[in-house]
């Protein structure tokens, strides 16, 4: 069975890529029934032309059982391997995530992680140096935000807001454009005046 999903079209894409990106939840349970998890990560770490893989596509999913199959019972590592994969553009499956305010697959995705892989993940940049917290502050996202910076330590927080992007924004400089108290409330919780 992983042979069959792992054969690619003329566009590298795999059939497990475009399930994920039609948003077949069904289709994506049945192909993943019985495989074991090493099945699986491979199947997620296959790219296409693009450098996506399947979880990249699957961005668009808010449904709890897709993100559940794809990811149910991984090792926290295979997460981390999966989740630092990038596309062409250096993005990865987090980026898109929180700039699609997807609370539920963020919240998911880092469950479970050590803070300092989730740092590592968090403070990825893609092309334009921005990070998932600078997507997701962009995008006004207040729960998104809090999510992405949820258990991690304020030495830490304060690591993930002085990054900036190539116009040399923080995740702060983003907001302050959207004024939204809540988003900014969000970054702050946690740290010391």
């Amino acid at each position: 069975r992983v042979k069959l999903l792992s054969m690619q079209d003329d566009k590298q894409s795999t059939p497990l890529h475009q399930f994920a990106a039609c948003r077949n939840v069904y289709a994506i349970k049945c192909l993943s029934a019985g495989l074991k998890p090493a099945g699986r990560v491979k199947l997620l770490g296959v790219q296409d032309d693009r450098e996506s893989t399947p979880l990249h596509q699957s961005v668009a999913y808010r449904y709890r059982d897709a993100i559940h199959i794809v990811l149910g019972g991984l090792e926290a590592a295979d997460r981390v391997k999966l989740l630092s994969m990038r596309d062409d553009k250096q993005s990865t499956p987090l980026h898109q995530f929180a700039s699609r305010h997807n609370v539920y697959a963020i919240k998911y995705l880092l469950d479970e992680l050590e803070p300092a892989d989730r740092v590592k993940l968090l403070s990825m940049q893609d092309d334009k140096q921005s990070t998932p917290l600078h997507e997701a502050a962009a995008s006004e996202y207040s729960d998104a935000i809090g999510t992405l910076l949820e258990g991690l330590e304020p030495a830490d927080r304060v690591k993930l807001l002085s990054m900036q992007d190539e116009k040399q924004l923080t995740p702060l400089h983003q907001l302050a454009v959207s004024g939204s108290p809540i988003a900014i409330k969000s970054l702050f919780d946690g740290l010391e005046p």
